[in-house]
C-alpha cells in the first residue's frame, strides 16, 4: 500500500492494473551487496538492510526499491518494522538504530552489547526482543521495555551465539544458534530454558505458527527440524537437498518455505513431511525469506538479490479507469486461524483507517491509520494473540464507513 497522489486528468487514459506473478521473480535493488534479511509490513511496503550500510525500501511490493539516503552505515543484519513509520535495524558490534519516518532519519540505540544484533522483533513501540551472537561464543538475548532506549541483557543460560529468534507473543519465545542450541522463555524473558538438537552444527532460523508448532533449519548438515509441543521436542524433517538452509517460513500448519544455498528454495504443503524444489534464477546464497500472506514471498541474498513469488506487479496501460466507489471487502478466509485478509477499494487517494474491536464494541487494535493511493489494496492480518471469537473490523476512508465480522477458531 502506497502513498501516491491521483490526478484525474491522467486516469481518464491511463489506469494502474495489475498482473498475477507466478514462479519467483527478480527484482532490481540497485545494490551490489549482501542482503541477510527482508521485511514487510503489508503487500507493499517493504525494507532491506545490506552488509555495506544501505537500506533500500518499496512502497508498491518491489516494483520499485528505492535506497534510503542518507544511509545508515555499518554492517546490517536485520530490522523489524511496527508500521510504515517507526522501525528498527540491527548490526554489528551492537549496533541497534531507530527511525519514525520510515527510514529517512535514524537514531543510534545503546544495546549494552558488543556481539553482532543479527534479529529483532517488536510487538508495540515499548516491547521489543534482540538476539545476537559473536562468532562462536557471545550468545545474548535482550530486551527493552520502552521502544528501544534502554536494552536489557535477559539471563540465558547457554554462551552459544544466536542467530534467530522468534515470539508468538510478548511471553513466549524462542532463539536458536550454533552447536544444536534453541533457548525458549513462557514470562517474557524472565526465565529460560535450553535445549539442544545434536545433528546440527548450526542453527540458522527458527520459525513458529503457534505456541505449539514450530519449525527450525540449519546447515551441516542441511536438516529440517519440526516441533509440535512448543520446543519440548524435535523430529527431524528429509529436505530433499543438500545445501546448507538459512531460512524458513510458514504461512500456517501446512504450507511453508525454506531458503539456503545455490539459489535453493523448497517448498512443503504438509507441514514439513515433504519438500518440493521451487525455481529460482541463479544460484547464489538465499539468506532470508519473508511471506506477507498466503502466497506472496519475498527472499534476499548475496550481491543485492531480491526474488518475489505470488502477488502482483504493477502497470500502466490503457483500460477500464480506477475503482468508482469506496468499498470494504469480507476478509479471507473467513473463518481463519490464524491470519487472514481483508481487501478495500478507494476511488480517490484517501486517509485509510482500520480497526478492530470486539462483540462488545471494545477497539482491540488500529491495524491501518495510513493514506493510500486509489486503487485496490489488501492488508494481511495476524490474529495469533487473539482468542476464538467473533471481531469486528471497521474501515474510515474519507465520509465513508462500514464494518463487517470476522470469525477466529483455534
Amino acid at each position: 500500500m502506497k502513498p501516491f497522489c491521483s490526478i484525474v486528468l491522467f486516469y481518464s487514459v491511463f489506469s494502474l492494473t495489475t498482473f498475477a506473478q507466478s514462479g519467483w521473480t527478480p527484482q532490481s535493488s540497485g545494490v551490489d551487496s549482501k542482503a541477510w534479511h527482508v521485511y514487510f509490513t503489508d503487500e507493499n511496503n517493504g525494507w532491506v538492510p545490506y552488509n555495506n550500510g544501505e537500506v533500500i525500501r518499496t512502497t508498491n511490493g518491489g516494483a520499485v526499491w528505492t535506497k534510503i539516503t542518507p544511509a545508515p552505515g555499518g554492517y546490517l543484519f536485520g530490522c523489524y518494522f511496527l508500521n510504515n513509520s517507526t522501525g528498527w535495524i540491527a548490526g554489528l558490534s551492537g549496533s541497534i538504530r531507530k527511525t519514525t519516518d520510515g527510514g529517512a532519519t535514524w537514531t543510534n540505540q545503546t544495546s549494552g552489547t558488543t556481539s553482532h544484533v543479527f534479529r529483532i522483533k517488536f510487538f508495540n513501540e515499548n516491547t521489543g526482543y534482540a538476539v545476537a551472537g559473536n562468532g562462536f561464543t557471545g550468545g545474548a538475548i535482550l530486551k527493552t521495555t520502552n521502544g528501544g532506549t534502554n536494552w536489557t541483557s535477559l539471563p540465558i543460560k547457554a554462551n552459544e551465539a544466536l542467530s534467530s529468534i522468534f515470539f508468538v507473543n510478548e511471553n513466549k519465545g524462542w532463539a536458536a544458534g550454533i552447536r544444536g542450541k534453541i533457548t525458549r522463555t513462557t514470562d517474557g524473558g524472565a526465565n529460560w530454558d535450553t535445549t539442544s538438537i545434536p545433528t546440527y552444527s548450526e542453527l540458522r532460523n527458527i520459525h513458529f505458527i503457534s505456541e505449539t508448532t514450530g519449525w527450525v533449519v540449519g546447515g551441516l548438515p542441511a536438516v529440517i527440524a519440526k516441533t509440535t509441543d512448543g520446543g519440548n521436542s524435535w523430529v527431524q524433517q528429509s529436505p530433499g537437498v543438500s545445501d546448507y538452509l538459512l531460512s524458513v517460513f510458514f504461512t500456517d500448519e501446512n504450507n511453508g518455505w525454506a531458503s539456503g544455498d545455490n539459489g535453493r528454495i523448497i517448498k512443503t504443503t504438509n507441514g514439513g513431511t515433504t519438500w518440493t524444489t521451487e525455481n529460482v534464477p541463479g544460484f547464489m546464497r538465499l539468506y532470508h525469506l519473508h511471506f506477507v500472506n498466503q502466497t506472496t514471498g519475498f527472499a534476499v541474498g548475496d550481491s543485492g538479490a531480491i526474488f518475489k513469488t505470488g502477488g502482483t506487479t504493477s502497470a500502466f496501460e490503457q483500460g477500464e479507469g480506477i475503482p468508482s466507489e469506496f468499498t470494504l471487502a469480507q476478509n479471507y478466509p473467513n473463518p481463519f486461524n490464524p491470519s487472514t485478509t481483508v481487501e478495500f477499494t478507494l476511488p480517490v487517494s484517501s486517509l485509510v483507517r482500520l480497526e478492530l474491536y470486539d462483540v462488545m464494541g471494545n477497539k482491540l487494535a488500529t491495524l491501518l491509520n495510513e493514506t493510500r493511493e486509489a486503487g485496490k489494496h489488501s492488508l494481511p492480518i495476524d490474529a495469533e494473540t487473539l482468542s476464538s471469537g467473533t471481531y469486528i473490523y471497521r474501515l474510515q476512508a474519507g465520509t465513508f464507513s462500514q464494518v463487517k465480522k470476522m470469525i477466529l477458531l483455534k
